[in-house]
């Protein structure tokens, strides 16, 4: 029973240094982390345990049923902010963007701002992909200005901008059942996780940072 719960702690260690680029590793097509390699860490060394002896933990432990118990924490990261989105979509749903009470369209840049808040405060996406909506946001506000739009739905804000759909509430229950369907290691600090939401295939790009872990950059 002790080599099974340390082996188990050793795994979780090797799982948090995973999410600071200092542990290599592949994934299966479901997502599921299948290998671990450990190259260094002050932690197993001040465990107590010989680096050797973790490795051969490891070779023993590579094609067993415990490995796919442990989810990545990048890959984590894009499916949870998923889930949360659906758990919290209903403060999201009423939002409007643009303003199509006068005779010209125009963007509500405060309602972009309240809409770009929330989502921050889900704590799952970066300062980057705040920014980059902002910058979305501030363009059309000014398009609109100059080119005129008095019906129908207004350009450029047709679809939901989490989910990349029209098919919103389709997509939203299909998140229950979503699928990762590939996983790439772009380099220490930036996973790309591509995601089958039916009717919606998202590809999510992470990048990590001490003090705020994995976040997400951008979702397409």
């Amino acid at each position: 029973m002790k080599t099974a719960f340390t082996t188990l702690s050793i795994l979780c260690l090797l799982l948090s240094y995973t999410s600071a680029g200092k542990q290599a590793s592949a994934f299966a097509e479901d997502g599921r982390l299948y290998k671990y390699r450990l190259i260094d860490s002050p932690d197993v060394q001040q465990s107590g345990y010989p680096v050797d002896t973790v490795n051969h933990w490891l070779d023993d432990i590579e094609n067993s049923e415990l490995k796919q118990s442990l989810p990545d924490p990048a890959a984590q990261v894009a499916t949870d902010f998923l889930k949360w989105y659906k758990a919290n979509y209903e403060a999201f749903r009423n939002i409007r963007f643009v303003d199509t009470s006068q005779k010209y369209y125009s963007v509500n840049l405060t309602n972009c701002e309240q809409y770009l808040q929330q989502l921050k405060g889900s704590g799952y996406v970066s300062d980057n992909y705040i920014a980059k909506w902002h910058a979305y946001f501030e363009k059309h506000a000014e398009q609109y200005k100059t080119v005129r739009q008095t019906d129908g739905p207004p350009e450029g804000f047709e679809y939901d901008f989490v989910l990349h759909t029209q098919e919103i509430d389709e997509t939203l229950h299909a998140i229950d059942a979503l699928k990762i369907t590939a996983y790439t290691v772009v380099d220490d600090a930036h996973r790309k996780v591509e995601i089958d939401v039916r009717p919606s295939n998202l590809t999510v790009l992470l990048s990590y940072k001490e003090g705020t872990g994995w976040l997400i950059d951008e979702l397409n």
